[in-house]
């Protein structure tokens, strides 16, 4: 696992429409307006209130499909390089940097690639 560039501005991604949640067999993708963060790891999906648990990627079954549509409502980086983003429906999608030995996680921007 990386940290976040020192120069990595999270708020970038407010605002921005969730256009696409995709699934493979070793990933998990959520694109919108030119950025996409694409799961290796674990992350946790908020919806409704209730607070889910840690998901391992693959999923064996999801609820992201109701992010498609959603704007990002707040974004930050917490300080143990996890990625938090809330959305307009209510919704909170956790990237968990949560292992030292692989990538957790990776944020494509228009300009370039970040790896956690």
């Amino acid at each position: 696992m990386y940290d976040f560039p020192a120069d990595f501005d999270a708020s970038d991604l407010v605002g921005r429409e969730v256009e696409l949640v995709s699934f493979t067999a070793n990933t998990v993708v959520v694109a919108f307006e030119g950025y996409a963060i694409t799961l290796l790891g674990r992350y946790t999906h908020d919806r409704d209130g209730v607070d889910a648990e840690r998901i391992d990627v693959p999923p064996q079954g999801s609820q992201l499909m109701r992010l498609v549509g959603t704007t990002i409502a707040a974004a930050a980086v917490e300080q143990d390089s996890t990625l938090v983003l809330r959305f307009s429906n209510g919704d909170r999608l956790k990237c968990l940097a949560d292992t030292k030995q692989y990538e957790c996680y990776w944020i494509q921007t228009p300009t370039r690639l970040v790896v956690i």
